[in-house]
C-alpha cells in the first residue's frame, strides 16, 4: 500500500502493476464490494458476507425481471439489450446491482478517489487482469448473467470482467468495465494506492486543467449532471472565481459599465475565497472602468477593512456616500443603504483614531434608522445598540 499526493507520483506508482483495471473510492477504509451487497446486508462483515453471496443471484434475477419492461421503451435500453447491458445501465442510473464499477483509465479512478469526502483519505484499487476471466461480447449476448452469480461458496474466487461495447453516456465517458460474480473482492486480490486527504483539491484541479476530467465530462447525461450537483457534492469557490473570469473575457470592450459590474462580482468571489488582495485588484479595475460604481467602492472599502487598512477604506466610503446623497434616494431602502455606509465609515474612523468623525457618522446612521447588534458590557448579552454603546464597543 502506497500513499500519493500528486498526479505524477500516482502515474509513477501504477507503472509497476502491469495490465490492470482501476477503481477509485473516496474513503480508503471502504471495502471493495457491489452496491447490491450493501443493500442486501448493510454493514455485513466476515462470515455474514456468505449470506450475501447466496442471495445475490436471486436479487439479480428479481432486478432484471422488473427492468425488462423498460427495454425498447427508453433510449438507454434499446431493443435486444443483453442482460449485462441492462445491469450496466441500471448501475449508472443509481440502482444497486451486483456489478462493481472499474475503469480502464487510471486517472478516472484517481478522480473518483478525490471527488468526495475531502476530509478523508481516498484510495485507488488496482485489479490485475490475471485475477479475472474476461467475458467476451458474444458470450455476454448468448448467455444470461445468472450463471455468473450462482457461486457455490463464498470461498470461490470466481471473478468475471466485462468490457461493454456501444454503451453511451456515462459508461463510455468513464471508460467503464465491470467486475462481477461475487459481492466483494478479497484484499489479497487488489493493490491499493492511498490518496492523501490534504491533496484532494489540488489533484482535482490538476486532473481538470491537464486531463479534462471533471463532473461535466464524466457525467455527460442529465441525470448524471444532476447527481454531480446534488447537495452532498462539494462546490469550491474557485469555480465561481473562474466563472467571473470567463464572463469578463466575454464582455465587449465598448461596454465598460457591464465589464465593471463583472469585475465587482469577480472581486466578491475572490473575497469569499479569502483572497482579499486579489479582490481589491478587481474592485480597483472596476473603478477604473466606472469611477461612480458605488458597489465597487463599497466592496473595496470592505476588503481593505478586513485587511486592517482602515485609512485606505475611508476614501471609498466617502465616494459611495457622496454618490448616494447626490442621487437623492429618499426611499426606505435608499435611507437604509446610506445609513449602513455611514455606520461602516464610522467604524473605520474609530479604528483610525478619527473619533469626532466616527461619532458624527454613527449618530447619522442611527438618524437614518440603522440599528446594530452589540454585546452589552454589563450583561454580556446581545442587544440593539445605541450610539454611545456602539462607540465604546468599537473603541475597545
Amino acid at each position: 500500500m502506497t500513499t500519493v499526493s500528486t498526479v505524477a507520483a500516482f502515474l509513477t506508482e501504477i507503472e509497476s502493476y502491469g495490465d490492470a483495471v482501476y477503481r477509485g473510492q473516496a474513503k480508503a477504509e471502504w471495502r471493495v464490494d457491489c452496491s447490491a451487497a450493501r443493500r442486501l446486508a448493510p454493514g455485513a462483515k466476515g462470515e455474514d458476507l456468505g449470506k450475501v453471496t447466496h442471495s445475490l443471484a436471486a436479487y439479480t434475477e428479481i432486478l432484471l425481471r422488473g427492468a425488462l419492461r423498460h427495454v425498447g421503451n427508453c433510449p438507454e435500453l434499446p431493443p435486444r439489450s443483453s442482460e449485462l447491458e441492462i445491469l450496466a445501465q441500471l448501475q449508472h442510473q443509481g440502482a444497486a446491482t451486483g456489478l462493481i464499477d472499474f475503469t480502464t483509465e487510471a486517472l478516472v479512478a484517481l478522480w473518483f478517489a478525490c471527488n468526495e469526502h475531502l476530509e478523508e483519505d481516498g484510495a485507488v484499487y488496482i485489479l490485475p487482469r490475471s485475477e479475472v476471466r474476461l467475458v467476451a461480447e458474444p458470450e455476454a449476448r448468448m448467455h444470461g448473467v445468472m450463471k455468473y452469480f450462482e457461486q457455490p461458496s463464498v470461498r470461490e474466487d470466481r471473478l468475471y470482467l466485462w468490457s461493454p461495447r456501444g454503451l453511451q453516456g456515462r459508461p463510455a465517458s468513464q471508460a467503464s468495465v465491470f467486475v462481477f460474480g461475487r459481492p466483494f473482492l478479497w484484499p489479497r486480490q487488489l493493490w491499493k494506492v492511498v490518496v492523501a486527504q490534504a491533496s484532494k483539491p489540488a489533484l482535482l484541479a490538476e486532473l481538470q486543467a491537464e486531463h479534462g476530467l471533471a463532473a461535466d465530462t464524466l457525467f455527460p447525461d442529465l441525470a448524471g449532471y444532476g447527481h454531480a450537483n446534488s447537495v452532498s457534492k462539494p462546490f469550491g469557490t474557485d469555480r465561481i472565481v473562474r466563472n467571473w473570469e470567463d464572463r469578463v473575457a466575454e464582455i465587449p470592450g465598448d461596454r465598460p459599465r457591464s465589464m465593471a459590474r463583472a469585475y465587482v462580482c469577480w472581486g466578491i468571489a475572490y473575497g469569499e475565497a479569502g483572497q482579499l488582495d486579489q479582490a481589491i485588484e478587481r474592485f480597483t479595475e472596476a473603478i477604473s472602468l466606472d469611477p461612480r460604481a458605488i458597489d465597487a467602492h463599497v466592496n473595496r472599502a470592505w476588503a481593505n477593512s478586513e485587511l486592517g487598512n482602515f485609512e485606505d477604506a475611508i476614501p471609498d466610503y466617502d465616494t459611495a456616500i457622496e454618490e448616494l446623497e447626490t442621487a437623492g434616494d429618499t426611499s426606505e431602502d435608499g435611507k437604509e443603504m446610506l445609513g449602513r455606509l455611514y455606520w461602516r465609515r464610522g467604524a473605520a474612523c474609530l479604528r483610525s483614531d478619527r473619533e469626532d468623525q466616527a461619532c458624527a457618522d454613527l449618530n447619522k446612521a442611527v438618524e437614518l434608522g440603522v440599528t446594530m447588534w452589540v454585546v452589552d458590557k454589563a450583561t454580556g448579552r446581545p442587544r440593539v445598540s445605541a450610539v454611545p454603546d456602539s462607540y465604546l464597543e468599537y473603541r475597545d
